[in-house]
């Protein structure tokens, strides 16, 4: 699916539309440039599942925001900067198995 997203209001609403799609277990990663609108996508998606108050976690690295199902919002963009994000996501040792999970790459 190819969408043209022009708006805040509209990245939102295509999270709400992602987020209502997505079960238990599922993974989402997203990519993109500095400002592309990656954590608003994130606020939509987690915004159908009843949570609210998803901000970035750029500093944190990952928040799992309590629901049913729980949210996880990973940013790994820092762990790039190591050379293996993948084996560093490992090593956050997050239970996904139940949860909706949301990566920025």
């Amino acid at each position: 699916m190819k969408t043209s997203v022009t708006s805040v209001e509209q990245m939102h609403q295509l999270g709400v539309q992602i987020g209502k799609a997505l079960k238990p277990s599922d993974v989402v990663v997203l990519t993109g440039e500095l400002a592309a609108g990656k954590t608003v996508l994130a606020q939509g998606v987690a915004f159908a599942l009843g949570i609210t108050g998803v901000t970035s976690p750029t500093f944190v690295i990952s928040r799992i925001h309590k629901g049913t199902p729980n949210f996880i919002h990973i940013d790994a963009y820092r762990l790039l900067e190591g050379g293996n994000a993948a084996a560093y996501l490992d090593d956050l040792d997050l239970d996904i198995a139940g949860s909706i999970t949301l990566i920025e790459w």
